[in-house]
């Protein structure tokens, strides 16, 4: 019985580890993003950005609005795409319609 209980105990452990290891490399590229969009708003550029495209990641989207407050966000067509097959592969299940009655 203490054999189980002590593998319990290290599995749980080590999914603590790799879960704190991913929070931190989580928010220190968070933290390298601001710094960077931080300096590039300092910076004088020779261009003028007219649009971003991103993945709708809501906290980079943030991010961006705030440096470039009159600038063109667009979000990635892969990662639309993807989104809109999963709505599309539920609905059916949501509306508890057949595709022939969508369609």
């Amino acid at each position: 019985m203490k054999r189980a209980e002590d593998k319990f105990r290290d599995q749980y452990q080590k999914k603590s580890d790799e879960n704190a290891k991913v929070l931190s490399n989580f928010f220190r590229c968070l933290t390298m993003l601001e710094k960077t969009l931080e300096r590039l708003a300092r910076q004088r550029c020779n261009f003028n950005v007219k649009g971003i495209t991103t993945d709708k990641w809501k906290s980079l989207t943030n991010a961006l609005k705030s440096v470039f407050y009159k600038v063109w966000i667009g979000f990635c067509h892969l990662h639309f795409l993807k989104k809109l097959s999963k709505a599309l592969a539920s609905c059916p299940k949501e509306t508890n319609r057949s595709w022939k009655v969508i369609w």
